[in-house]
């Protein structure tokens, strides 16, 4: 006899019950709120969570290590404010098969897995607390978070570095301009807010962006009518403080941008104390005009710094501004208080072009060639270079750099081939302790040809490093007779400039 069908069925929907049931469920391991996921939780997870982020590292490599406190304290932070997102982090390190099956190339890598998604997304720029947040914010839900709550925005303002608000609620005008900018940048938190106490305790108006800077510490107004193009214009020259703590950040940053800055160099004690508290007062008002920051010479490459732009621990406290250009500008402050009065007075000399770059310089030396080659330092550079009678090639090089030692003995062969050559010069300076202005040149072992009338626009040379490929580039491009000497004693050969 036939058993019936909906006997048959329910047969089977209990044995599916059973199977799942025996599938034992992983307990996860937690670690300062950030899920330590192993080979058997990493699919449950993903399973289980609508937002899985996850840091693949290794305990031995460095990045990773530098990385976990940052790491760490977001996962705090988003463990109160976003519990849907799931900070975790994964140890794979030693197992291939898990390192292929998850495409783990190197360390740290960030992906942020979305359930019913199966390609992840990469985080390529999760390296800081806030910049995890904001960045995970973004792509889990609105660009910009909406508050209502004095007390929560009280407390967003101070728990964020950056943070831009507009005052208005989702769909009100300007809030799409206001979002469409928020995609674009990453450093910068994003919310909105409808509240008419928030915007009697801040000032604000509708339509109108505020940007905090500094966990509120400062405060920038755009008003209302602006468009994607402005707000981004403005955030992005207005998102940094008035006075800005040297770190490799700050100095990528000033260097990418060209932006003049001026530096206050200085240890700890009540001298150092005194010229910080000057040093801020004077930003305040001038930070828009040129870059403020501090270096503290006991810590994060202070020593460094201050050995580059000539300071020694004697002259501290003390300012130097830096104008970024080829070569590096930089401007030294001669008086022996850092105050007010001689802070802006140096600016004020600076703005004016009342002083002069100094630039370092070795002694002139007293033998004017050496291996046939003219020696130029800082000092002479300007007066040998600039010699519009002459064109003049130079070699900038570095006596500890192996292609820097490879390089000079070919252009002494050179030198000594083309002698006789009355209006040729063939130069060498050491780039590591002589800088010149307008030299031009950007890297180590680097040659440039300075010709005749067009010595503020010197050639590069990017062809061979041998004899005849110098002497064919030379002989094209030269504007003054080049006559060579020994050529029977050389080889010649067929150069493509």
């Amino acid at each position: 006899m036939a058993k019936p069908l909906f006997f048959s069925i329910a047969v089977c929907f209990l044995f599916t019950l059973t199977a799942a049931d025996t599938t034992p469920y992983v307990e996860y391991k937690y670690e300062n709120n950030i899920i330590a996921l192993s080979p058997q939780s990493i699919t449950q997870a993903l399973n289980e969570f609508t937002y899985t982020f996850i840091e693949f590292y290794a305990p031995w490599c460095q990045h990773c290590q530098k990385v976990a406190p940052e790491y760490n304290q977001a996962a705090q932070i988003l463990t109160e404010t976003n519990p849907e997102i799931k900070l975790c982090k994964a140890d794979f390190s030693g197992q291939k098969d898990l390192m292929n099956q998850y495409n783990i190339l190197g360390f740290p890598i960030f992906r942020l897995y979305v359930k019913g998604n199966p390609e992840p997304i990469e985080c390529r720029s999760c390296r800081t607390s806030q910049g995890i947040i904001r960045w995970l914010r973004k792509q889990t839900g609105s660009p910009s978070t909406e508050i209502n709550s004095v007390e929560d925005f009280d407390k967003y303002i101070t728990n964020n570095q950056n943070v831009a608000v507009f005052f208005g609620i989702s769909g009100s005008d300007n809030y799409k301009d206001f979002v469409g900018s928020a995609m674009g940048i990453d450093d910068v938190s994003f919310i909105n807010t409808g509240s008419e106490e928030i915007k009697k305790k801040y000032n604000g108006e509708g339509g109108q962006v505020i940007l905090f800077v500094t966990f509120g510490a400062e405060r920038r107004l755009l008003n209302a009518g602006f468009d994607q193009g402005k707000l981004k214009n403005f955030i992005e020259n207005k998102k940094y403080p008035n006075v800005n703590q040297y770190d490799r950040a700050f100095n990528q940053r000033i260097f990418a941008n060209k932006i003049d800055t001026i530096f206050l160099i200085k240890k700890d004690g009540k001298a150092g104390d005194k010229a910080v508290k000057a040093f801020k007062e004077i930003a305040n008002e001038y930070y828009e005009k040129i870059a403020f920051s501090i270096v503290n010479y006991e810590e994060n490459q202070g020593m460094r710094f201050a050995k580059n732009v000539n300071v020694t621990e004697d002259d501290l406290p003390t300012l130097r501004i830096l104008q970024i250009k080829v070569p590096l500008n930089k401007y030294l402050f001669t008086k022996k208080k850092v105050n007010k009065e001689n802070t802006l007075g140096f600016l004020e000399d600076f703005w004016a072009r009342r002083i002069d770059p100094i630039f370092k310089s070795q002694p002139i030396p007293t033998e004017k060639y050496k291996n046939g080659l003219r020696q130029l330092v800082g000092k002479n550079f300007g007066e040998v270079v600039f010699d519009n009678s002459k064109d003049v090639m130079v070699v900038f090089y570095s006596p500890t750099c192996y292609y820097s030692n490879q390089l000079v003995p070919v252009l002494e062969k050179v030198a000594a081939r083309l002698k006789n050559s009355p209006n040729l010069v063939i130069a060498s300076m050491d780039s590591t302790a002589n800088e010149a202005e307008d030299s031009k040149a950007t890297a180590t072992p680097s040659v440039k040809f300075y010709l005749r009338n067009k010595k503020y626009e010197p050639l590069d040379y990017n062809s061979a490093h041998i004899e005849q490929a110098f002497i064919g580039y030379i002989n094209k491009y030269a504007t003054t007779e080049i006559i060579e000497t020994g050529i029977e004693n050389h080889q010649q050969q067929n150069i493509d400039l």
